[in-house]
């Protein structure tokens, strides 16, 4: 026992000597010095910039359905121009991913409905307030009140983004059909599972 003491003592040394080496060895950088250093280090500019036309280069084909406003007309447009110079299965692919984002979307705002829903009812059937102070019942009643407030403006803010696009999609759907574009994978959801139609 006394030998691994003696052997963990002379190794413990050995590394503080050895720190201490190294520290001498490099004198500390002032702060002046690494930004001077780093400066000088440096290449060029950015290769991104962002302004106008870049932002533009990367904008969708179609575009995302608005939250605020009606913009079938603008996506439908971007379909039909999309069509013009490509084939019949391109624009069906092109106008698959843009369906599955947002079928995903209300996908995501349905689940997460219902998610809120479980929890507001597994709270109002368990009784977890047991023996508190006054202050703590208080302080309780006033955190489920917020969290309550919370939940209903997330569930409000979801079902109106899931009418939004279903409205979108609905208006879509309809248009691609008159265009000859009937998709069998064009369904609309009614909550988390698909309608049918």
């Amino acid at each position: 026992m006394t030998a691994l003491f003696r052997l963990l003592s002379v190794l413990s040394l050995a590394a503080l000597a050895q720190a201490a080496m190294w520290a001498q060895a490099a004198p500390a950088k002032s702060l002046a010095e690494m930004a001077a250093q780093a400066k000088a280090h440096k290449t060029g500019q950015a290769h991104v910039v962002l302004n106008d036309e870049s932002i533009e280069s990367h904008k969708p084909l179609i575009p995302d359905v608005a939250a605020t406003a009606d913009n079938a007309e603008e996506i439908m447009k971007a379909i039909t121009e999309f069509r013009k110079s490509h084939t019949r299965s391109e624009t069906e692919n092109l106008v698959h991913e843009w369906y599955d984002r947002h079928d995903g979307l209300v996908a995501k705002a349905a689940n997460e409905n219902q998610r809120i829903a479980a929890r507001e009812q597994a709270h109002q059937s368990v009784n977890g307030y047991g023996y508190r102070s006054p202050g703590e019942y208080q302080a309780n009643y006033e955190s489920e009140i917020r969290s309550a407030q919370e939940d209903w403006q997330r569930k409000r803010e979801n079902a109106m983004l899931a009418a939004r696009i279903q409205q979108t999609l609905v208006k879509i759907r309809g248009q691609l059909r008159t265009q000859g574009m009937d998709f069998d994978w064009f369904k609309l959801r009614c909550g988390s599972s698909y309608c049918n139609q």
